[in-house]
């Protein structure tokens, strides 16, 4: 709830700090004494639009810093931390005009944009007037409202998951009927790749291989005599192969002595062979007719070529075909996948609908319980001519959202056999604002603002209208606190809190002040109220019958 406003340097305000509890707080006066710039001040703290023309003197900035106590509602809190703000039970909203025109904001004096104040205000404070639609009235919260007082959150929660999940899915299949043409032309590069490179039918380390033979090729008399050198010695009958078999024949005639030595030998002699093999393999590539020069330089360049179109080592591109292959089996199923995605979007779109629809039941149940209510209030503020109905129709499916596929809006008639319309279209000053009282009172239990202002409600009314404004605004200051801007006497004997606005003329200059109420001096302005500016014996007794009988 509105805790305290401080004012300085604004329109018609010096310096100024009021303190306003719970319950009822009532700001009267006489015409022109400043009320509304109260208001508007309070405005400028909630983000509402501000120029430099309401700052009252030159050389200083205008400041209004607004504190709220929002302990007993976590739901502003969570919102608060959510942008980041530290948690606090204690909220002070403050905003700076500066000569030049600009603007500064704070929330809890950490410097902020006008949004942010805008949107922590529409939370905090619910403000009605002739000239303010943002709150009841404005079409964009009819289904917020609605739900709030059906209180089917779990509901909410369910068709809000259930939506997520169908976007998501419908998103995916978007992606793949998106990307079926870049498939074709995928399947036909992928599967040119793969002829292309099955011609060549590449084996792993080829490339190196054929480097170290193009080499080899290149000192082909060289090696020819190297590799019979070495075949010769090693085969022959005094070559290391058979000086090696005598000396394992010998230490096996010794075994117990010589068998880790005959192992060593053993394997020497694998290894000696291993060699002679490998020897044996060049001797045969180079004197053979498969291989020449030329044609291995050829099979280099090929396989160096391919792999530089592709982007791949000349050695991997075996490796490289084998994964092709796979993206292209991939590819080549896209009308599974699509079906299989197709199915999924359908069946979390059908899902999605059923919670809708379960949500639509409750929403139009409890309109009709909301209806009734809002008859009935108008009925005891002398507007029984008047009707209110929700409408609750099914949206185009491009309208559906993660609350449901609802548009919800409110509307009214003030006069019989009329068309319903929107209400602050249909609606004179006076029952504007007892329409929306009436609203207000049947949502009362719904928390959605800590504070409402009604600024001027019962324009255009008195008597025992002004008094069931009186009785209303009292009920609904029990779930609420509630500020109201009043010039009836009836209103103003139900205050908890009585504030005087007045106008003093100092220096030529014209400077508003307000001062909270004793009770004497409530009752001398409830006396005012009724009789004018000369408060007579008989209205002072009226004012004291009319706040026992408030009571």
């Amino acid at each position: 709830m509105l805790v305290s406003l401080s004012i300085k340097n604004f329109i018609l305000i010096d310096s100024l700090n009021l303190d306003f509890n719970q319950g009822l707080c009532v700001l009267s006066g006489e015409t022109g004494a400043g009320k509304s710039i109260i208001l508007d001040a309070l405005g400028l703290a909630l983000g509402r639009r501000a120029n430099a023309k309401l700052i009252k003197s030159e050389g200083s900035n205008a400041v209004i810093s607004a504190a709220f106590n929002i302990e007993q509602f976590p739901h502003i809190q969570e919102y608060l931390v959510s942008q980041g703000f530290e948690p606090a039970e204690t909220l002070i909203l403050r905003r700076v005009l500066e000569q030049s025109g600009k603007t500064k904001c704070y929330i809890n004096d950490i410097l902020s944009s006008v949004a942010a104040l805008e949107a922590i205000g529409e939370l905090l404070v619910e403000i009605s007037s002739q000239h303010d639609q943002k709150g009841l009235f404005n079409t964009s919260h009819h289904r917020l409202i609605l739900d709030e007082f059906s209180g089917n959150y779990r509901e909410l929660e369910a068709v809000g998951s259930a939506y997520k999940l169908w976007k998501e899915n419908e998103q995916k299949l978007n992606e793949i009927i998106g990307n079926k043409s870049k498939a074709e032309d995928e399947r036909n590069y992928l599967t040119h790749i793969i002829q292309e490179i099955s011609e060549l039918n590449p084996k792993v380390g080829e490339e190196e291989y054929l480097s170290n033979l193009r080499n080899s090729l290149r000192e082909k008399a060289k090696i020819q005599d190297i590799s019979n050198l070495v075949l010769n010695e090693a085969n022959s009958g005094s070559g290391i192969v058979a000086k090696l078999n005598n000396l394992i024949k010998a230490l096996t005639k010794v075994p117990n002595l010589f068998k880790e030595a005959e192992k060593s030998f053993e394997i020497g002699l694998i290894e000696i062979n291993e060699g002679i093999a490998q020897v044996e393999k060049v001797y045969d590539a180079i004197a053979s007719e498969k291989f020449n020069l030329n044609s291995v330089e050829e099979r280099l360049f090929n396989l160096k070529n391919i792999a530089r179109k592709y982007g791949v080592d000349p050695n991997s591109l075996e490796e490289f075909l084998i994964l092709t292959k796979e993206k292209l089996d991939r590819v080549s199923n896209y009308d599974k996948f699509y079906q299989e995605f197709k199915a999924d979007t359908e069946k979390s779109k059908l899902a999605y609908l059923k919670i809708a629809e379960q949500v639509s039941i409750i929403r139009k149940q409890n309109a009709i319980i909301l209806e009734k209510a809002v008859k009935v209030e108008l009925e005891q503020l002398k507007m029984g001519y008047a009707d209110f109905m929700i409408e609750s129709v099914t949206a185009n499916e491009n309208e559906w959202a993660v609350h449901g596929i609802d548009k919800v809006r409110f509307l009214a008639r003030t006069n019989p056999g009329s068309e319903f319309g929107y209400i602050n279209k249909i609606a004179s000053g006076g029952e504007l604002s007892r329409l929306f009282l009436s609203l207000r009172v049947a949502l009362a239990k719904v928390k959605s603002s800590p504070s409402i202002i009604f600024d001027e409600i019962d324009v255009g009314v008195g008597g025992a209208v002004a008094d069931s404004i009186g009785k209303k605004l009292k009920f609904l200051s029990g779930e609420h606190q509630v500020l109201v801007i009043t010039h009836q006497p009836q209103v103003a004997a139900y205050s908890d809190n009585h504030y005087l606005v007045s106008k003093n003329i100092i220096n030529n200059k014209a400077n508003v002040d307000v001062k909270e109420l004793t009770y004497e001096e409530k009752l001398h302005e409830i006396a005012r109220m009724l009789s004018g500016e000369d408060v007579t014996r008989e209205s002072v007794i009226a004012a004291e019958t009319l706040i026992k009988k408030a009571k």
